[in-house]
């Protein structure tokens, strides 16, 4: 035997998931970013966010290339690898070598 809530509240339930999914929808890119190349679409809030961090990554790689902005006195901090990130990335080259 198994007991439900009644229609009203599984009207609720169901009103709200499906809220919820059109809001988590909204934040994923219809695709992906691969290695720097945006490559998804500005539907989504996500998707624009990422461009805008690819536009803002170009534009400052293009100034430190240019000279108009100064890095030689630039220290970058200390970064530890580690294991995992490795194997990821072994296996992100691996996925992008066979496409």
């Amino acid at each position: 035997m198994f007991l439900f809530p009644p229609i009203e509240e599984q009207n609720q339930i169901l009103e709200f998931l499906r809220w919820k999914t059109s809001v988590f929808n909204g934040l994923i890119p219809e695709k992906a970013i691969t290695k720097g190349n945006v490559i998804a679409s500005s539907k989504s809030l996500l998707a624009r966010e990422m461009m805008l961090i690819d536009e803002y990554r170009t534009s400052l790689i293009s100034a430190a290339v240019t000279g108009r902005i100064d890095v030689r006195d630039i220290i970058i901090p200390e970064y530890t690898y580690i294991e995992e990130e490795a194997e990821a990335e072994e296996e992100e080259d691996l996925a992008t070598e066979e496409v």
